[in-house]
């Protein structure tokens, strides 16, 4: 569903970034903006637009503040707890 990724990416962006002084910076946003690559294969994979998804999946996050992932099956922004959905924690250590 991707809600790790989107959170992580929010609060790198948001949080994080602008604390962080010199070229530190870059080696931030490079890592946000690696860490989209998972819904964004996600929504590639299932033949939506990709860009339109991230940006849905963003404003969900922002407006909510809550763990919004990608179904696949609709191309809908959802909660993956409500569907199941678990990120493995050793994973993504």
């Amino acid at each position: 569903a991707g809600a790790f990724e989107i959170a992580a990416y929010e609060h790198l962006i948001y949080k994080v970034l602008p604390e962080t002084k010199g070229k530190s910076k870059l080696g931030i946003q490079a890592f946000a903006d690696a860490l989209l690559i998972i819904p964004k294969t996600l929504a590639e994979n299932s033949g939506l637009d990709v860009q339109t998804v991230i940006l849905e999946l963003q404003e969900e996050r922002a407006s909510t503040k809550m763990m919004v992932g990608l179904d696949v099956s609709t191309g809908q922004v959802m909660l993956p707890q409500d569907e199941g959905i678990w990120d493995n924690v050793r994973v993504k250590r």
